[in-house]
């Protein structure tokens, strides 16, 4: 999957996930806080969109050394997590658990597109015979 396409994916689905938190945010997500669901929407877009451009920018230079750049993706992607969630437990003390459930349910949804989207790049670079 080229990198435009899964920055469009990425993008649309933040805008359509950030839309429906705004849509119930009288509703039933009043005492979710969405402004902060929203920005967990925001933060974990940016997180996964980091993990795959150092995936997907290492799949490109050097194939064999996948894997390397895989963990390093992921490390990229956890750590700015645990940063965003230390930085709103500081600030936020009211609306931490429901930001940290917020993050990574949406963690978890992009890092299933991230990952449909590499076994794709993968399934286009077949190995070398050597």
């Amino acid at each position: 999957m080229k990198s435009s396409v899964f920055f469009a994916l990425i993008l649309t689905s933040s805008i359509l996930f950030s839309a429906l938190i705004w849509l119930f945010r009288d509703g039933f997500l009043a005492t979710y806080y969405p402004s902060l669901l929203i920005l967990a929407v925001a933060i974990g877009a940016l997180s996964t969109i980091v993990s795959y451009l150092v995936v997907a920018r290492g799949l490109e230079r050097d194939p064999k050394k996948f894997l390397n750049y895989l963990f390093t993706g992921m490390l990229a992607k956890m750590g700015l997590g645990l940063l965003s969630v230390a930085v709103v437990a500081l600030s936020f003390k009211d609306g931490i658990s429901s930001y940290v459930v917020g993050y990574f349910i949406i963690y978890l949804i992009f890092t299933i597109f991230e990952v449909s989207a590499l076994m794709y790049n993968l399934r286009a670079n077949p190995k070398q015979k050597t």
